[in-house]
């Protein structure tokens, strides 16, 4: 049961927006089939983790340490398996994952203990940016200038120096 549902977690991920062919899983899965029943999906399943295991490699040579926040830019794969590959490959904190697109950062962002949802609602209303979601989970898009400001204020509420 484990194995199906990781096979189905690395496939979701990996066709990002194929419609049609999640449309197809679900037909499959509609028809009383295990994911590894399906052959293209165990495919994709395969190519999903290998490249899952070279983002560990590529957040471990690039995380940047900021007392106790992680930071990871442009990671090529999943901004939220990046950010938590940060946290935890640093030992730290608050793990941030942000993305570049145009002049803006889309940020996915991971913690255990610090309720990055509080504070990134609050982040938000007094920057005039968005962000939010989760306690241990959450998202952001805000100017890149304010990258640091945000990472200042994490460090601050995660207890680093």
């Amino acid at each position: 049961m484990y194995f199906e549902a990781s096979v189905l977690m690395q496939v979701l991920e990996r066709a990002r927006k194929d419609h049609e062919f999640k449309r197809a899983v679900v037909d499959h899965l509609a028809g009383n089939s295990p994911p590894s029943a399906m052959e293209r999906l165990m495919k994709l399943a395969e190519e999903q983790a290998r490249f899952n295991e070279a983002l560990v490699g590529w957040v471990a040579r690039n995380a940047s340490l900021h007392g106790a926040v992680a930071v990871v830019v442009n990671p090529p794969g999943p901004l939220g398996l990046a950010a938590n590959l940060a946290r935890g490959l640093t030992g730290a904190e608050v793990g941030v994952a942000a993305e570049e697109r145009g002049d803006i950062y889309v940020m996915s962002l991971r913690s255990r203990r610090v309720d990055l949802n509080q504070f990134l609602r609050s982040f938000a209303k007094r920057y005039g940016v968005s962000g939010g979601g989760h306690p241990n989970a959450a998202g952001a898009r805000m100017p890149k200038p304010l990258l640091k400001t945000l990472v200042e204020e994490l460090n601050l509420l995660a207890g680093g120096p």
